[in-house]
Formats: structure tokens, C-alpha cells, sequence
């Protein structure tokens, strides 16, 4: 709070001995501080802390701040125009002069010293009750504000306290929570831990079991293979003893009264009544008499054609089957 009291110079409201007794706490209130006296020289104004409880002033710079229990004053370093100075004395009468008119009356004269003094003194009382209100008024609105403060401190302490509780007991119990969670999350991984080993136990016997299986059964597939093998070498072997067999020797019918032998010099068909063989010199027919259709007809001979019948087969390879022989020799006959 800054009160600015501009008040006349103090040498002419105090002539007399009270002029010097203004002038001493003039030179005391200037002579606290040289900065007091350089800012009154910069700016023309006085400025000071006056305490609220000791009343002692302070003068103090223009840009300086007073503390919580001070209000701050300001002077006019050299204050505001006074009265008018009393009439001096009346000089040395003249000559007498010419009688004159008649002049006009003349104004009234100052007021006394005395009445100056009393006038000021009263002015000043009248400023320090007010000064005096306004501080006592400053006083109380900052002890209203100190307690409406205090009570605010101690309410957003209180508030403060009681949310700092309610962190805490949040603190805790999410510290609880978490300590359950973290309870049953490792439980739960000694429960999968537990399963998964059970698991990979099992999946290891199984693949033993499985790896065994399939030893015992690829043995007993290559015990099987080499029987087969051994199967079929034998059996190959007595199919080519009884092909060669075929092949060197004869083919007899059940009935043993005919007969097939092939070598390697030709082809020997034989019955009971004669043979027919087919070697590298022709074909050679031995025995009983050689019957054609039943009837006489000519003997075929070389060049004759062999017509294509029911069961006589013609293509690009060797006749095979039955068929009839075309027309043979006029003169060479058989019945």
C-alpha cells in the first residue's frame, strides 16, 4: 500500500525556532540513506517504509518494495507554494505632498504568523488521524486477510492431506491388486510350465515308441523283402529249369500218344500213325495216309497256294492255323 502525502516546505510553515526544529528532522529523515537523497533529486518525491508496529520510518529508493508489516510514504522533496509573507514595517514618512484624491479603500491585510501556525498544526492533526484511520483500517483488512489466508492454507492442507490419503490407500491397494495379479500370473506359468514339460515327457515317449515301432517294422519289412527276394530268386530259377526243360525236351500229352519236340535243328509233331517235321531242309511227313477235306483231291506241290479258310490266319507274318489248299497237281492224287 503506497499513501503520497504532498505537504508545504517545512522551513515556511515553521518560522521561529519551530523552523529549526523542522529543519533538524528534515536533515534526519534525508540523512537515513543516500539513496533516498538521489532518487528525491531524480524524481522530486521522498520515499520511505514506515513499520506498522514500531513506527519507525525508513527512507528507501524509488524502485524499492516495503515488507508485509510496512506501508510506504512519499514526500514532495520541496513541497507546495506557501501563503503570502506578513507586511513589512512602514518606512520613513515623506515630505507632505499635494493633497490628493480621495484614493479607494484598501484590501485587508494577511492574517497573522500565529493564525498560519495554528491553521497548519490543525491540518496536519487532521492528517494524521486519517493517516492513522488508514493504517488502523490497512491493519485490520490484512488481519482479515492473514486469517481468511490461514484458513485457506489450513483447508488446502487439509484437502491436500486428505488426497494425499487417498493416493496412498490407492497406492496400496494397487500395490495389492498387483501382488495378486503377479500371485496368480506365476501360478499359472508353473501350471503351463508343469503341463508343457508332461507334454514334451509325453511327446518323447510316443516318439520313442513310434521310433521303436518302426525299427522293429523296418526289420520286419527287410526280414520280408530278403524272404521275398529269396522267393522270387527261387522261383525264378525253377521257371528257367522248366523253360529250359520245355525248351531241350518234349511236350507230351497226358495221354502219351502225342507228342511236340522243338530244338534247335526244327520242330518234330508226332501222333501214332506218323510224324511231321519241320527242319531246315522242309517239311518231312512220315506214317499213314495224308487226307485232305475228307476227299481225293491233288497233292499239293511247290507253288501251290494255301487259301485262306475259317480258321486260317493271312498277314504280314507266318500262316498260322487251318485253311485249304488250293488246286494241286492233275496227276498225283490221294483219297
Amino acid at each position: 500500500m503506497r499513501i503520497v502525502l504532498r505537504v508545504p516546505s517545512l522551513v515556511r510553515a515553521f518560522p521561529g525556532r519551530k523552523a529549526v526544529m523542522a529543519i533538524t528532522l528534515v536533515a534526519a529523515l534525508v540523512g537515513v540513506c543516500t539513496v533516498g537523497i538521489a532518487s528525491a533529486v531524480t524524481t522530486g518525491l521522498i520515499y520511505a517504509c514506515v513499520n506498522n508496529s514500531s513506527g519507525t520510518i525508513k527512507i528507501v529508493s524509488a524502485t524499492s518494495e516495503c515488507s508485509n508489516n510496512e506501508i510506504q510514504l512519499v514526500w514532495n522533496a520541496d513541497g507546495v507554494a506557501g501563503p503570502p509573507g506578513p507586511q513589512g514595517p512602514n518606512g520613513p514618512t515623506g515630505p507632505t505632498g499635494a493633497t490628493g484624491p480621495q484614493g479607494v479603500a484598501g484590501p485587508v491585510g494577511p492574517t497573522g504568523p500565529q493564525a498560519n501556525i495554528d491553521a497548519e498544526a490543525a491540518a496536519r492533526q487532521a492528517a494524521d488521524t486519517t493517516l492513522q484511520a488508514n493504517i488502523d483500517n490497512e491493519t485490520a483488512a490484512r488481519a482479515a486477510a492473514d486469517t481468511t489466508l490461514q484458513q485457506n492454507i489450513n483447508a488446502e492442507a487439509a484437502a491436500r492431506q486428505a488426497a494425499d490419503t487417498t493416493l496412498q490407500n490407492n497406492i496400496n491397494a494397487e500395490a495389492t491388486a498387483r501382488q495378486v495379479a503377479d500371485t496368480t500370473l506365476q501360478t499359472n506359468i508353473d501350471a503351463e510350465a508343469a503341463a508343457r514339460q508332461a507334454a514334451d515327457t509325453t511327446l518323447q515317449n510316443n516318439i520313442n515308441a513310434e521310433a521303436t515301432a518302426r525299427q522293429v517294422a523296418d526289420t520286419t519289412l527287410q526280414a520280408n523283402i530278403s524272404a521275398e527276394a529269396a522267393a522270387r530268386a527261387a522261383g525264378d530259377a525253377a521257371t528257367l529249369a522248366a523253360a529250359k526243360q520245355y525248351t531241350d525236351s518234349k511236350i507230351t500229352s497226358p495221354s502219351g500218344l502225342y507228342s511236340l519236340r522243338i530244338t534247335d535243328g526244327g520242330i518234330v509233331l508226332m501222333g501214332p500213325n506218323g510224324s511231321v517235321t519241320v527242319g531246315a531242309s522242309g517239311v518231312q511227313i512220315t506214317g499213314g495216309i495224308v487226307t485232305l477235306n475228307g476227299s481225293c483231291a491233288g497233292v499239293a506241290s511247290t507253288g501251290d497256294l494255301v487259301l485262306p479258310g475259317t480258321f486260317l490266319s493271312v498277314g504280314p507274318g507266318p500262316i498260322t492255323g487251318t485253311g485249304l489248299i488250293g488246286p494241286g497237281s492233275t496227276t498225283v492224287l490221294v483219297c
